[in-house]
């Protein structure tokens, strides 16, 4: 059986988090921090900064839904498969805010990892305060990943 290089590029990121820089714009801008890696799932913490959030200092659901949209990928990418996925449908459940200075963290875990079409849920939390579930379909684009 293939070494899933993938996974253990993430292995190595979670034990090195300071020196790893996302190959994702946004997750740079997010600036999520590795917390739990297994392959088909992972754990992302992130802090509530005063960009992400409206007027009234609570988290914008465009964020969260980010977020989850955000460490699904990272999840899809753990399975080591060697073509790019992308999103075809997020449906998002926002249940209670976050607030700035808050720390949160995004779990995503694959269901269903098909051929062409992976199925995953994510879910944002507080502590064990869930805030925002979510379920998503992330599709290959064909497109090859580059090596690494």
């Amino acid at each position: 059986m293939e070494e899933n290089k993938a996974f253990q590029l993430l292995k190595v990121v979670l034990q090195q988090e300071e020196d790893y820089e996302s190959p994702s714009p946004y997750m740079r801008w997010l600036q999520g921090r590795l917390v739990r890696v297994e392959e088909g799932s992972v754990g992302v913490q992130f802090q509530v900064r005063e960009e992400m959030c409206n007027p009234a200092a609570i988290l914008h659901g465009g964020v969260i839904s980010g977020m989850l949209d955000e460490v699904a990928g990272i999840a899809v990418f753990s399975l080591g498969r060697d073509r790019f996925f992308t999103s075809v449908n997020l449906q998002v459940d926002f249940l209670r805010p976050a607030h700035l200075g808050d720390e949160v963290t995004v779990n995503a875990q694959v269901i269903r990892a098909g051929k062409r079409i992976i199925h995953l849920e994510a879910q944002l939390k507080r502590e064990d305060t869930l805030l925002a579930k979510a379920a998503t379909n992330l599709i290959s684009t064909g497109q090859k990943l580059p090596q690494f």
